[in-house]
């Protein structure tokens, strides 16, 4: 139930987020570089689909890369 409520929810985040951002690159077509603004929307919207859907624990990739958040020093 509460699980597939978030999914959906996050999918038309999504959604509305590519629409908008699709809106934006259309606008900004004609005084971009070439390529260089399509490869950075599309390496965003990966890492956004990525994180949305990836189950990585944040405790754990702070740990990882040496932080030291949220671990015990003792």
């Amino acid at each position: 139930g509460a699980i597939v409520d978030r999914i959906d929810y996050n999918i038309q985040n999504v959604a509305t987020s590519v629409e908008e951002g699709l809106k934006q690159l259309q606008k900004a077509e004609p005084t971009r570089k070439k390529g260089g603004m399509v490869l950075c929307a599309t390496v965003l919207v990966i890492l956004c689909f990525i994180m949305i859907y990836s189950p990585i624990d944040p405790q754990r990739v702070i740990a990882m890369i040496g932080l030291g958040y949220g671990t015990d020093s003792s």
